[in-house]
Order: C-alpha cells, then sequence, then structure tokens
C-alpha cells in the first residue's frame, strides 16, 4: 500500500516484524464478539482497543476475558472549531474515522512494543517539530530530546496550560522513555 500526501513534510516508508499480538478495535458489536471469539483460537496476546466506550463495548471485552487494566481506552473528541463552523452553515463532510483510528492504532502499537509516543513521532514525522509537555521537570536531563533541535519542552506543573494551543494531542499511554523510565509521569506529546 502507497500513501501520498501533499504536505510539505513526508511520511518515510517503515516495515514491520509482527510479534505474536494484535490489537483488537471494539465496538460493542456482534463483529467485535466475533472477532474476539475467532482469536482465542490463533494468538495468545490480544489488546482490546476501545474508542469512548459506552457501556455495552466494555461489556464485550469484559465478557471476552479481558480484565479493566488490560483494556486500552481512548477519549476521541470533536475539534470545537468544526463543532463552531457546523452552527455558521457549514458543512465538513464526512469525519475520517478510519484515518484516524489508524493514526491512533500505530501508537498504541507502539506502546505495545514498549517504544515511546516521541519515538515512534520520530520514526514516521522525522522532519516535525514535537512538543513535549510533562508535570515532571526532571525531563530535562534527557539527552535524547534536549539534543533534538526539532522537540520543545513545556515542564513543570502548569503544563496544562499549553495543551490549549496545538491541534493534536497524544497522550502516552504510560509508556515512559527506554532509557529514563522514571521520568514520565503524565507526558503528553503535542503536534502543532
Amino acid at each position: 500500500m502507497e500513501i501520498y500526501t501533499n504536505r510539505e513534510y513526508l511520511l518515510h516508508r517503515q516495515e514491520y516484524t509482527f510479534n505474536d499480538s494484535v490489537i483488537v478495535p471494539i465496538g460493542g458489536g456482534k463483529d467485535s464478539i466475533v472477532t474476539l471469539e475467532l482469536l482465542k483460537k490463533y494468538l495468545q496476546r490480544k489488546i482490546p482497543m476501545i474508542i469512548n466506550p459506552p457501556k455495552a463495548t466494555l461489556e464485550t471485552a469484559l465478557m471476552a476475558g479481558f480484565s479493566l487494566v488490560e483494556i486500552v481506552e481512548l477519549q476521541r473528541t470533536l475539534d470545537v472549531k468544526l463543532i463552531r463552523l457546523n452552527e455558521q452553515g457549514f458543512l465538513n463532510g464526512y469525519t475520517p474515522f478510519s484515518a484516524m483510528l489508524a493514526f491512533v492504532t500505530l501508537f498504541v502499537s507502539a506502546g505495545a512494543r514498549r517504544q515511546s509516543t516521541y519515538r515512534t513521532i520520530r520514526k514516521f514525522l522525522p522532519d516535525r517539530t514535537v512538543y513535549i509537555a510533562d508535570r515532571n521537570e526532571n525531563l530535562i536531563n534527557d539527552k535524547q530530546l534536549t539534543n533534538d533541535r526539532k522537540v520543545v519542552l513545556k515542564l513543570g506543573q502548569n503544563y496544562l496550560e499549553h495543551l490549549a494551543q496545538y491541534d493534536s494531542i497524544i497522550k502516552t499511554l504510560g509508556i515512559s522513555l527506554k532509557d529514563h523510565p522514571n521520568l514520565a509521569e503524565d507526558p503528553r506529546i503535542l503536534l502543532k
């Protein structure tokens, strides 16, 4: 499969080696139940992923034998600008849900392989500036981040104030940097 972009930055071709784990998006319907049942026979490690989970979706995952701790739960929100434009009569077409799901799954898979979100962004978007906000000020000691000229750190207790400035916010899934596992308390990576 080839993906083309008209943006000034380019995505670079990547190759993966797969292990025995698979991320399974769960929607709560019969397709999710059938998929989980079929995968029981063939895969040891399944990672259930749910976006904005209603009660039925969580129940599906629990009935399949997953505990709440094993479920990757994501929250999806619509940009306030989009809602305002709709109120003004603009038509936005449709929200590209499949593209959003693919993008989010990429970061969940990086977490499943114990890669940091920062390293995943660097791998796929090496030329983008990455803003990292974290309440732990010790992140300033991470040489990998401070030596990267395309990284801007927003550290300290008021780091949440920086979130309003960004279009995309990716909250890491509790995965800390490999070299400094004690540093990341609540890191958020921001793309402008």
